[in-house]
């Protein structure tokens, strides 16, 4: 298998659009979530928030999980030609995206179960503590989640900048190459269906 995954091919596979419009999707929705308990002025209203927050960051680390592995299973095609800076800036913003997909959970994860907190998918079933509950630990966990989704939040801004301008401005395939009705269709009824089910 050659580096464009399957010989010829000039765009990603439906499995790859979809996954990463649908990961995109719950991404919008987690920081919606988080802004909404935040602001939430009924301590009930802000528990429920949290623990939808929480069963979506695990969807996403389950999807991060099959998604990178489809990555190497069905490699990407090839960058299209641009500027050395602009390959180096892509490449650095696309693995760092995936570092952040991955860790953003993790720690999450790792602060509820400092903070004792259960953590049950949609109330289907629960998953294990990460660690033992510690106070001590909790606040910089926090901390460094907060961060990192600040992190996440700039370089997905920088992605979407740099997709339109080259779907928009520069009018090459790359935002096309990465999309289809379908998978954009996906990104929209995972935010409808967040928005009315999740808030």
């Amino acid at each position: 298998m050659n580096q464009q995954g399957t010989i010829g091919a000039d765009n990603y596979d439906g499995v790859a659009k979809a996954l990463h419009w649908a990961v995109a999707g719950l991404i919008v929705l987690q920081f919606v979530l988080a802004k909404l308990a935040e602001e939430s002025g009924s301590e009930a209203q802000e528990l429920l928030l949290l623990a939808n927050h929480r069963s979506v960051g695990l969807t996403i680390f389950a999807l991060a999980i099959l998604r990178l592995g489809w990555r190497f299973y069905r490699p990407p095609p090839k960058l299209l030609p641009m500027p050395g800076w602009q390959q180096i800036a892509s490449q650095v913003a696309h693995w760092s995206l995936y570092a952040l997909i991955f860790l953003l959970p993790i720690t999450g994860w790792l602060y509820s179960s400092a903070e004792a907190v259960r953590i049950e998918w949609f109330n289907l079933f629960a998953v294990p503590d990460l660690m033992s509950a510690n106070q001590e630990l909790a606040e910089p966990i926090e901390e460094i989640h907060e961060t990192l989704a600040k992190v996440l939040m700039a370089i997905a801004l920088l992605h979407i900048a740099a997709g339109l301008k080259h779907g928009f401005i520069d009018k090459d395939a790359t935002l096309r190459r990465i999309s289809s009705k379908a998978s954009i269709g996906l990104f929209v009824l995972i935010v409808i269906l967040g928005a009315v089910f999740l808030f």
